[in-house]
Protein backbone atom coordinates (compact mmCIF):
# COMPACT_ATOMS: atom_id res chain seq x y z
CA UNK A 1 0.00 0.00 0.00
CA UNK A 2 0.85 3.17 -0.80
CA UNK A 3 0.01 6.54 1.62
CA UNK A 4 0.07 9.79 -0.48
CA UNK A 5 0.11 12.75 2.52
CA UNK A 6 -0.76 16.17 1.25
CA UNK A 7 -0.76 18.79 4.06
CA UNK A 8 -2.84 21.68 4.22
CA UNK A 9 -1.55 25.07 3.99
CA UNK A 10 -1.11 26.66 7.19
CA UNK A 11 -2.20 30.58 7.03
CA UNK A 12 0.48 32.68 7.69
CA UNK A 13 0.65 34.27 11.78
CA UNK A 14 0.52 37.84 12.46
CA UNK A 15 4.76 38.96 12.87
CA UNK A 16 5.81 36.06 10.95
CA UNK A 17 8.92 37.33 8.77
CA UNK A 18 8.62 36.67 5.15
CA UNK A 19 10.63 34.14 4.95
CA UNK A 20 8.66 31.40 6.96
CA UNK A 21 5.68 32.86 5.38
CA UNK A 22 7.00 31.67 2.03
CA UNK A 23 7.97 28.40 3.21
CA UNK A 24 4.75 27.15 4.76
CA UNK A 25 2.83 28.60 1.63
CA UNK A 26 5.21 26.51 -0.83
CA UNK A 27 3.69 23.99 -3.19
CA UNK A 28 4.77 20.09 -3.19
CA UNK A 29 6.77 20.82 -6.08
CA UNK A 30 9.20 22.90 -3.53
CA UNK A 31 9.47 19.91 -1.13
CA UNK A 32 11.42 16.86 -1.49
CA UNK A 33 9.44 14.13 -2.88
CA UNK A 34 9.68 11.77 0.21
CA UNK A 35 8.24 14.52 2.46
CA UNK A 36 4.54 13.66 1.22
CA UNK A 37 5.03 10.04 -0.47
CA UNK A 38 5.33 7.05 2.26
CA UNK A 39 5.61 3.14 1.51
CA UNK A 40 4.30 0.76 4.33
CA UNK A 41 6.49 -1.59 3.26
CA UNK A 42 10.02 -1.11 3.78
CA UNK A 43 11.48 -3.44 0.38
CA UNK A 44 8.85 -1.05 -1.90
CA UNK A 45 9.88 2.23 -0.07
CA UNK A 46 13.64 1.77 -1.43
CA UNK A 47 12.28 0.55 -4.61
CA UNK A 48 10.45 3.80 -4.92
CA UNK A 49 13.75 5.92 -3.76
CA UNK A 50 16.01 3.91 -6.54
CA UNK A 51 12.85 4.98 -8.77
CA UNK A 52 13.22 8.08 -8.25
CA UNK A 53 17.21 8.14 -7.87
CA UNK A 54 17.88 6.50 -11.85
CA UNK A 55 14.18 7.81 -13.47
CA UNK A 56 13.42 11.32 -12.73
CA UNK A 57 16.70 12.69 -13.12
CA UNK A 58 18.33 14.93 -15.55
CA UNK A 59 18.75 13.53 -19.26
CA UNK A 60 22.25 11.99 -20.67
CA UNK A 61 23.25 15.35 -22.01
CA UNK A 62 23.63 17.22 -18.95
CA UNK A 63 25.02 14.55 -17.35
CA UNK A 64 28.28 13.90 -19.89
CA UNK A 65 28.77 17.84 -20.12
CA UNK A 66 29.52 17.49 -16.21
CA UNK A 67 31.36 14.47 -16.43
CA UNK A 68 33.62 16.08 -19.14
CA UNK A 69 34.46 19.11 -17.00
CA UNK A 70 35.06 16.89 -13.59
CA UNK A 71 36.84 14.65 -15.73
CA UNK A 72 39.16 17.71 -16.77
CA UNK A 73 39.64 18.56 -13.28
CA UNK A 74 40.62 15.67 -11.75
CA UNK A 75 42.67 14.94 -14.72
CA UNK A 76 44.52 18.29 -14.25
CA UNK A 77 44.57 19.32 -10.61
CA UNK A 78 43.60 15.95 -8.91
CA UNK A 79 41.29 16.87 -6.40
CA UNK A 80 38.75 19.88 -6.11
CA UNK A 81 36.11 21.28 -4.12
CA UNK A 82 33.03 23.37 -4.33
CA UNK A 83 30.90 25.88 -3.84
CA UNK A 84 27.60 27.60 -3.91
CA UNK A 85 27.20 31.34 -3.98
CA UNK A 86 24.28 33.06 -4.55
CA UNK A 87 24.01 37.12 -5.31
CA UNK A 88 23.99 38.97 -2.59
CA UNK A 89 21.24 41.22 -3.24
CA UNK A 90 18.96 38.02 -2.96
CA UNK A 91 19.95 36.96 0.39
CA UNK A 92 20.28 40.15 1.94
CA UNK A 93 17.23 40.65 0.58
CA UNK A 94 15.13 37.17 1.86
CA UNK A 95 17.57 35.25 4.11
CA UNK A 96 19.61 37.76 5.92
CA UNK A 97 20.75 35.26 8.70
CA UNK A 98 22.98 33.87 5.04
CA UNK A 99 26.40 35.57 5.16
CA UNK A 100 26.56 37.42 1.53
CA UNK A 101 29.77 39.33 1.10
CA UNK A 102 32.93 37.44 0.19
CA UNK A 103 34.71 38.46 3.11
CA UNK A 104 32.47 36.65 5.48
CA UNK A 105 31.96 33.73 3.04
CA UNK A 106 35.79 33.25 3.17
CA UNK A 107 35.65 33.29 6.48
CA UNK A 108 32.56 30.65 6.93
CA UNK A 109 34.47 27.93 4.61
CA UNK A 110 37.54 28.60 4.80
CA UNK A 111 38.01 26.20 8.15
CA UNK A 112 36.80 23.18 5.41
CA UNK A 113 38.76 24.25 2.42
CA UNK A 114 42.63 24.31 3.13
CA UNK A 115 44.03 27.53 1.66
CA UNK A 116 45.66 27.14 -1.92
CA UNK A 117 42.57 24.63 -3.06
CA UNK A 118 41.09 24.63 -6.63
CA UNK A 119 37.75 25.57 -5.95
CA UNK A 120 34.96 25.18 -8.35
CA UNK A 121 32.13 28.44 -7.86
CA UNK A 122 28.60 27.88 -8.92
CA UNK A 123 27.27 31.04 -9.10
CA UNK A 124 24.42 33.30 -10.16
CA UNK A 125 26.29 36.66 -9.47
CA UNK A 126 27.44 37.36 -12.75
CA UNK A 127 23.95 36.17 -14.69
CA UNK A 128 20.79 36.69 -12.59
CA UNK A 129 19.36 39.54 -14.58
CA UNK A 130 17.51 41.29 -11.47
CA UNK A 131 18.23 44.73 -13.14
CA UNK A 132 20.01 47.32 -11.11
CA UNK A 133 19.34 45.96 -7.43
CA UNK A 134 21.78 43.09 -8.46
CA UNK A 135 25.30 44.90 -9.28
CA UNK A 136 27.87 42.74 -10.94
CA UNK A 137 31.24 43.52 -9.89
CA UNK A 138 34.32 42.14 -11.67
CA UNK A 139 36.14 41.89 -8.28
CA UNK A 140 33.94 40.80 -6.18
CA UNK A 141 35.39 37.26 -5.50
CA UNK A 142 38.75 38.74 -5.14
CA UNK A 143 39.04 37.69 -1.37
CA UNK A 144 38.50 33.98 -2.28
CA UNK A 145 41.12 33.99 -5.19
CA UNK A 146 43.50 35.69 -3.41
CA UNK A 147 43.61 31.99 -1.07
CA UNK A 148 42.06 30.09 -3.59
CA UNK A 149 42.31 28.86 -7.21
CA UNK A 150 39.22 29.24 -8.75
CA UNK A 151 36.99 27.71 -11.49
CA UNK A 152 33.70 28.88 -12.77
CA UNK A 153 31.27 27.72 -15.54
CA UNK A 154 33.09 30.63 -17.84
CA UNK A 155 35.96 28.35 -17.85
CA UNK A 156 34.41 25.63 -19.56
CA UNK A 157 32.58 27.45 -21.85
CA UNK A 158 33.75 25.75 -24.84
CA UNK A 159 32.60 22.40 -23.32
CA UNK A 160 29.09 23.77 -22.46
CA UNK A 161 28.34 26.16 -25.75
CA UNK A 162 28.98 22.82 -27.85
CA UNK A 163 27.25 20.72 -26.08
CA UNK A 164 23.91 22.11 -24.80
CA UNK A 165 22.06 24.60 -24.54
CA UNK A 166 23.00 27.55 -21.75
CA UNK A 167 20.09 27.17 -20.20
CA UNK A 168 21.27 23.84 -18.76
CA UNK A 169 24.18 25.46 -16.91
CA UNK A 170 22.96 25.67 -13.70
CA UNK A 171 22.14 22.01 -14.21
CA UNK A 172 25.78 20.69 -15.27
CA UNK A 173 26.90 22.42 -11.93
CA UNK A 174 24.80 20.27 -9.05
CA UNK A 175 26.83 17.49 -10.85
CA UNK A 176 29.96 19.09 -10.50
CA UNK A 177 29.25 19.89 -7.11
CA UNK A 178 28.26 16.73 -6.30
CA UNK A 179 31.40 14.87 -7.50
CA UNK A 180 33.38 17.89 -5.57
CA UNK A 181 36.13 16.41 -2.79
CA UNK A 182 34.06 18.93 -0.35
CA UNK A 183 30.92 21.13 -1.32
CA UNK A 184 29.93 24.01 0.82
CA UNK A 185 26.56 25.38 -0.02
CA UNK A 186 24.40 27.96 0.67
CA UNK A 187 21.71 27.56 3.44
CA UNK A 188 17.80 27.72 2.56
CA UNK A 189 18.62 27.54 -0.75
CA UNK A 190 16.68 24.03 -3.53
CA UNK A 191 20.02 24.19 -5.54
CA UNK A 192 22.85 23.45 -2.91
CA UNK A 193 19.91 20.90 -1.50
CA UNK A 194 19.43 18.93 -4.55
CA UNK A 195 23.40 18.99 -4.16
CA UNK A 196 23.70 17.48 -1.03
CA UNK A 197 21.14 14.77 -2.34
CA UNK A 198 23.24 13.76 -5.56
CA UNK A 199 26.14 13.78 -3.08
CA UNK A 200 24.11 11.13 -1.03
CA UNK A 201 23.55 8.68 -4.08
CA UNK A 202 27.02 9.06 -4.60
CA UNK A 203 28.25 8.44 -1.38
CA UNK A 204 28.08 4.38 -1.22
CA UNK A 205 30.52 4.27 -4.45
CA UNK A 206 33.13 6.26 -2.76
CA UNK A 207 35.46 4.83 -0.19
CA UNK A 208 35.58 7.15 2.64
CA UNK A 209 35.70 6.13 5.74
CA UNK A 210 34.23 9.50 7.02
CA UNK A 211 30.78 8.18 5.69
CA UNK A 212 28.81 6.39 7.65
CA UNK A 213 26.64 5.14 5.00
CA UNK A 214 23.76 3.30 7.86
CA UNK A 215 23.29 6.95 8.61
CA UNK A 216 23.19 8.48 5.92
CA UNK A 217 25.71 11.11 7.20
CA UNK A 218 27.72 13.14 4.81
CA UNK A 219 31.09 14.44 6.34
CA UNK A 220 32.33 16.86 3.36
CA UNK A 221 29.79 18.47 2.91
CA UNK A 222 28.22 21.74 4.75
CA UNK A 223 26.83 24.97 4.58
CA UNK A 224 28.89 28.13 4.32
CA UNK A 225 26.59 30.18 7.42
CA UNK A 226 24.64 30.45 9.55
CA UNK A 227 27.37 28.55 12.45
CA UNK A 228 24.36 26.77 13.49
CA UNK A 229 23.81 24.92 10.81
CA UNK A 230 27.44 24.74 8.69
CA UNK A 231 27.47 20.78 9.80
CA UNK A 232 23.79 19.49 9.34
CA UNK A 233 24.57 17.12 7.01
CA UNK A 234 27.30 15.38 9.18
CA UNK A 235 24.49 13.68 11.40
CA UNK A 236 21.45 11.86 10.77
CA UNK A 237 18.36 13.95 10.84
CA UNK A 238 14.89 12.86 10.32
CA UNK A 239 12.76 14.83 8.12
CA UNK A 240 11.27 17.56 9.64
CA UNK A 241 9.31 21.01 8.54
CA UNK A 242 10.64 22.86 6.79
CA UNK A 243 10.77 20.65 4.22
CA UNK A 244 12.28 23.13 1.75
CA UNK A 245 15.38 24.12 3.66
CA UNK A 246 17.59 21.22 3.33
CA UNK A 247 17.38 17.59 2.16
CA UNK A 248 17.50 14.40 4.11
CA UNK A 249 19.10 11.19 4.52
CA UNK A 250 16.18 9.34 3.95
CA UNK A 251 16.83 9.80 0.34
CA UNK A 252 19.34 8.01 0.07
CA UNK A 253 20.55 6.29 3.22
CA UNK A 254 20.88 2.30 2.77
CA UNK A 255 19.12 3.04 -0.48
CA UNK A 256 20.82 0.27 -2.36
CA UNK A 257 20.26 -2.43 0.39
CA UNK A 258 21.54 -5.81 -0.74
CA UNK A 259 22.76 -4.46 -4.08
CA UNK A 260 26.21 -4.81 -5.00
CA UNK A 261 27.57 -1.98 -6.09
CA UNK A 262 31.20 -1.53 -7.35
CA UNK A 263 33.92 1.01 -5.46
CA UNK A 264 34.90 4.07 -6.98
CA UNK A 265 38.58 5.38 -6.71
CA UNK A 266 39.31 8.57 -5.86
CA UNK A 267 41.80 10.39 -7.66
CA UNK A 268 45.56 10.91 -6.56
CA UNK A 269 45.83 14.13 -5.22
CA UNK A 270 48.58 16.13 -7.56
Amino acid sequence: DVLLHIPAPEAPQAGMDNDRSNQISSSLLEVPFYAFFFQDNSAQDLVLKRMVRDSLRYNDVIVCAAARIVDWLRSNVGHYHALHIRHPTYEDKFHSDVHAQPEWILHDVEKYLPHGSHIYISTDYYTYDGGPDYPKDANWFAPLQKKYQLYFSADFRGVLEHHLPSHYTEMVEQFICARAEIFVGTWKSSFSSYIHRLRGYYSPLIKDEDTNEEEGSLTNSYYASPVAVQQEMKFYQAIRRPFNEREFPIAWRDIDHDVALPKETKPKKK
